[in-house]
């Protein structure tokens, strides 16, 4: 799910087919409506047109700054866009979401975790890695949540850690994917790699751990230690090309 910063404009691009082969719509059969974080459609955004041509297949939905406001009482939002459209007299329903959250606090990003995981980008997307979710749950650790923000605004070493706490959090939880995630090899023209095959990630995972702990220990008192334990798969046998 894609974040967007409160009291701004969100301009949502679509590609239709929901994931799967492109679909390209019936011209003047596009309708969208947005739903609040309760999922009750929001006054004025119901049935609204959207623009095709015969060529279509992708729209940009631009949502106005007032829709995307969060309740005070929140610590986000979410939206859901609901479209309905005919292709080839087929009707179609597609259902995008995406997060509403405050101005943050933290200087982690998902380069950061890629860093630390030695990853790239095709292999771990920005949209793959929850780095608001991170910074909420490592909040929620502190018997004062308000201390870590405190410490993220130090301009010290404590927001050097505070930063760090939030980037292996976000790694934590994305380690279990890894093995199914990382590429062997890969190349792109001329230029290429080959990595070493790794069957365990529960090193990569103690270490993790280790630092976030570590990195909560300094930053603040009364915060919880967490131990994860992970789940290792193999996978010998590429089932795509296996018996080829």
């Amino acid at each position: 799910m894609q974040d967007f910063l409160s009291g701004e404009t969100v301009h949502l691009n679509v590609t239709y087919g929901d994931g799967h082969e492109p679909v390209i719509p019936d011209v003047g059969t596009v309708l969208y409506t947005v739903l609040d974080h309760s999922g009750n459609p929001i006054s004025g955004l119901q049935n609204i047109i959207v623009s095709t041509t015969p060529s279509t297949f992708q729209s940009t939905i631009t949502i106005d700054p007032s829709v995307n406001v969060i309740d005070p009482s929140k610590a986000f939002e979410r939206r859901t866009v609901f479209l309905r459209y005919q292709s080839g007299g087929k009707t179609h329903y597609q259902k995008v979401m995406y997060g509403v959250i405050p101005t943050l606090p933290f200087t982690a990003s998902p380069s950061d975790v890629r860093k630390f995981l030695g990853v790239n980008k095709s292999e771990l997307p920005d949209g793959d890695i929850d780095i608001f979710a991170s910074y909420l749950f490592v909040r929620e650790t502190f018997s004062d949540p308000l201390d870590l923000d405190d410490a993220l605004f130090s301009g010290d070493t404590l927001e050097l850690l505070a930063n760090e706490a939030i980037i292996m959090r976000a790694a934590i939880d994305i380690i279990p994917s890894l093995q199914m995630r990382v590429a062997q090899s890969e190349k792109d023209g001329p230029i290429g790699f080959d990595r070493i095959k790794i069957k365990d990630f529960s090193g990569l995972l103690a270490e993790a751990y280790r630092r976030y702990n570590d990195a909560l220990g300094v930053v603040g008192s009364n915060t919880v230690a967490v131990d994860y334990t992970l789940i290792t798969v193999t996978q010998d046998v590429d089932p795509v090309t296996a018996g080829t």
